[in-house]
């Protein structure tokens, strides 16, 4: 659930900002500059497996009290 906030601020951004990565990859596609649409790219993949990661790992956490299903 946590990639649909993060795919959220990624599309307002390239649609209306002028900062961020969402602005960094709409204007690498623009400019024809695939080194920065890449990077862009790979920044949001890495956040995406880094926040699913951290999402996981505190369900982990909060949920050990509950009784196994």
């Amino acid at each position: 659930m946590d990639a649909v906030g993060l795919i959220g601020v990624v599309v307002g951004e390239m649609f209306g900002g002028s900062q961020g990565i969402g602005f960094m990859v709409a204007y690498g596609g623009q400019t024809f500059s695939t080194d920065t649409l890449f990077v862009g790219v790979i920044i949001i993949a890495a956040a995406r497996i880094a926040l699913t990661w951290l999402a996981e790992r505190l369900e982990r956490r909060f949920s050990q009290w509950r009784p196994e299903r």
